[in-house]
């Protein structure tokens, strides 16, 4: 997708904005125009049926001047004071005052309505006219309504003719209507605006279109979309509004005609004072469309201007982003941002340059060997961190280089000392092999001995296991022998227990016996039997007592001397218990002599295949002695070649 440039996107939205303004402006000015018209028309049409309004009331109070002075008149008066005067002297008078007035008739009628006398079409009969009855209610001067008779639009004015206080007669004159007319005329109302008046009823009375007086037509009929309006008009308010007739806007407004009960109403088509309006608003929009087009193309050439340069400085941005630090950056004076943009450019490429140089010239140094070069001039903003990057690494360059030089030396020392080493190890580990092979030898005859060894301690072995055997089974025969001497010893002292018994049982019998004599010697002769019987029994518990005390002697010799045998037997089994586990000890002693003496057989044949890799191991020692020494007779090379390299680059502090 194509980009816009910068050019036509300040044309686009300084267009748009003016756009956007011009149109707000022209809508503003357009809404305002027709709103002040619409103030205008009604604050100019309120002052304008006012004095309509009293035009209409001044030519309505000319006639009736007209008619009080000829009420006035010597002829009128002769006329009231002498009834019986000639009419045809009256006719003359009436018909000289209406050529002199303008009357179209004029007449005296009675308080009835009939004619008394008259000049011209004076109607017979006026009791069916409103202004006669307005006479009759008011008895002062009046203004009939104008009306069509005699194919004329006649206006009325009639007065009462008094005889001090009393009614004698009403003189009434008809003007013609032009009187109203040329009022109503006269207002500049446009090409349709009208001008007419309505009396209480809301009839139209003077218009001038003449039909609408001869049709008494009704304004509510009418218009009844604007009853609010004339409502207004007829209770006699003066005012100004805007209405609508026939769906169509209007202008409107009312003013009383003082001195009669009519309304002056004028009304005026809202179009048709608002084409002036429509037209200035196109003359706006198209002057605001010249002025968007005369804007468009100044802005097209100052914006043309500023985006060249703009577009100058943005290639040599474009070249900058590909690579192109050589090309000359066109700087312009235009006074602005972009004398500053391109400027700053220049600048920019300018530093750009002189960083790359500085940045070049230290890699070509680092290249042939000089560190300690260092960077000059001033690194501005964000481009100190690299100034500060390449400190740090000539820094680092130098440490390590300088590390490297110092690494040399001592590689190439370390390697001489390793060298010597190796030379050392291999003479040890010659002799190290022939260690080995003596001690290989001692440990062959070690091994000889320790199977023999071995042998001996097996047999000493079966011989102790055969002793503690003969021991355990002479202790397990003591333990019966104590044991059965234990069982003896227990019935010797229950045989001892029975004894006693025995013993005290004698005793008891004899006491009975004592007891039984004493009783058969209280008994006479009757207990001597008795008696005999209890001395023979007295004899026997005394035997009975002799044989239990010997039994009892010869049972605590036979217990002593059975507790001494189990004393004996006793001592006998604790030594043959000692005798056992001595003997328990030594087989112990014995089997563990075996165990070791096994251990070291195994140990020796370790030791003796330990002597044989360690052999392998010197062996491998010296061809490792060997290699090594010609590892570090290389490694010396590549130390002094190392130390060459390095021999001729430059460092700091050196």
């Amino acid at each position: 997708m194509r980009k816009r440039s910068i050019r036509t996107k300040i044309i686009g939205y300084v267009m748009a904005v003016s756009i956007v303004i011009v149109c707000l402006i022209t809508s503003f000015m357009v809404a305002a125009s027709f709103k002040m018209t619409d103030q205008t028309m009604l604050d100019t049409m309120q002052p304008m049926a006012k004095i309509a309004s009293q035009n209409v009331s001044s030519n309505l109070h000319l006639l009736t001047e007209r008619i009080y002075q000829l009420s006035q008149s010597v002829e009128i008066k002769t006329i009231l004071q002498d009834s019986e005067r000639d009419e045809t002297d009256t006719e003359t008078f009436l018909a000289e005052r209406a050529n002199e007035v303008e009357f179209v008739w004029i007449g005296i009628y009675h308080t009835d309505g009939s004619k008394y006398i008259g000049y011209g079409n004076a109607p017979e009969d006026i009791t069916s006219q409103k202004y006669f009855q307005f006479l009759q209610q008011t008895g002062n001067i009046v203004i009939g309504e104008p009306a069509m008779l005699d194919n004329i639009v006649q206006l009325a004015v009639g007065m009462p003719l008094k005889t001090e206080e009393d009614t004698a007669y009403y003189l009434i004159g008809s003007y013609k209507y032009d009187i109203l007319n040329d009022v109503l005329s006269n207002m500049n109302l446009g090409e349709t605006g009208s001008a007419y008046i309505v009396n209480e009823d809301g009839v139209i009375v003077c218009d001038k279109d003449m039909e609408n007086i001869s049709k008494e037509v009704n304004v509510y009929d009418k218009y009844p979309e604007s009853k609010e309006m004339f409502d207004k008009a007829i209770n006699g308010q003066t005012g100004s509004q805007k209405i609508s007739m026939h769906d169509m806007p209007h202008y409107a407004s009312y003013s009383p005609v003082p001195g009669t009960l009519w309304s002056l109403v004028i009304d005026v088509p809202v179009e048709e004072f608002k084409k002036a309006s429509v037209v200035m608003a196109a003359l706006g929009v198209a002057l605001a469309v010249g002025v968007l087009i005369i804007a468009g193309i100044v802005i097209t050439l100052i914006v043309s201007k500023m985006t060249r340069s703009l577009r100058i400085a943005t290639k040599r941005i474009e070249a900058l982003s590909e690579g192109d630090l050589t090309s000359e950056v066109k700087e312009t004076r235009t006074g602005d941002e972009i004398e500053v943009l391109t400027n700053a450019l220049a600048n920019t490429v300018k530093q750009l340059n002189d960083y790359i140089s500085n940045i070049r010239f230290i890699l070509g140094e680092l290249s042939n060997g000089n560190y300690t070069v260092g960077t000059n001039g001033e690194y501005r903003g964000d481009f100190a961190a690299l100034k500060d990057a390449l400190e740090i690494i000539t820094d680092s360059l130098n440490r390590n280089m300088g590390a490297m030089k110092s690494s040399a030396k001592e590689v190439s020392q370390n390697t001489n000392l390793i060298s010597t080493h190796t030379q050392q190890m291999r003479q040890d580990s010659d002799r190290q092999i022939e260690a080995v092979t003596r001690l290989n030898e001692s440990t062959n005859k070690i091994v000889s001995n320790i199977t023999t060894i071995v042998d001996s301690a097996k047999q000493v072995k079966e011989c102790s296991d055969e002793t503690s055997f003969k021991v355990a089974q002479s202790s397990e025969e003591m333990a019966g022998l104590i044991a059965n001497m234990d069982e003896i010893n227990s019935n010797m002292n229950e045989i001892k227990r029975i004894s006693s018994m025995i013993e005290n049982i004698a005793m008891q019998t004899n006491l009975l016996s004592l007891n039984a004599s004493i009783e058969a010697s209280r008994a006479g002769e009757h207990g001597r039997g008795f008696a005999v019987v209890a001395g023979q029994v007295r004899e026997l518990a005394v035997q009975s007592a002799n044989a239990s005390a010997q039994t009892a002697d010869i049972i605590k010799n036979t217990s002593d001397t059975i507790r001494k045998g189990v004393e004996a037997a006793k001592i006998l089994g604790v030594s043959l218990n000692e005798i056992a586990e001595n003997t328990s000890h030594f087989t112990d002693i014995t089997y563990n002599l075996e165990q070791v003496i096994v251990e070291q057989q195994s140990a020796a044949d370790d030791v003796k295949s330990d002597l044989q890799s360690v052999d392998q191991i010197a062996g491998n020692n010296a061809e490792t002695a060997e290699q090594t020494n010609a590892a570090c007779e290389d490694f010396a090379k590549q130390a002094r070649m190392l130390a060459n390299l390095v021999a001729h680059v430059q460092i700091r502090n050196e």
